[in-house]
């Protein structure tokens, strides 16, 4: 059955991940999420790191830069090992004008669901 499900689904990617300092619950750097990743043999990971501005003492457009520091280390960490990370966050809905003042990279805003997704 194992050998099944390797071979329907060859992929290991995490879909939820946390680093620091963007998620307090995480302790690890972009770069050391992503290595660590790696050396378990992941193919890529998605960061999902937390939005509470509040938490991190910290007014939104500077929650919004940490939320894309971290993705774009975890991105060039990742790019470096051969794996793909992804960023999807749900945002307050006046965060679309923030992420477009932040922008690093090209993105994709659900409107409805309040997602930011930056491939």
């Amino acid at each position: 059955m194992k050998e099944h499900i390797f071979k329907q689904y060859p992929y290991r990617i995490e879909l939820h991940a946390h680093t620091t300092p963007a998620s307090s619950c995480s302790n690890l750097k972009p770069e050391e999420l992503v290595q660590l990743y790696h050396e378990k043999g992941y193919d890529g990971l998605v960061i999902t790191n937390h939005f509470d501005p509040g938490k991190l003492s910290l007014g939104k457009v500077e929650a919004v830069a940490m939320l894309l520091r971290d993705y774009q280390a975890a991105k060039e960490t990742a790019k470096k090992y051969g794996l793909t990370a992804l960023c999807c966050k749900a945002l307050p809905e006046d965060s679309f004008q923030l992420a477009q003042i932040l922008k690093t990279g090209d993105y994709v805003f659900e409107i409805g669901t309040g997602s930011l997704w930056i491939p």
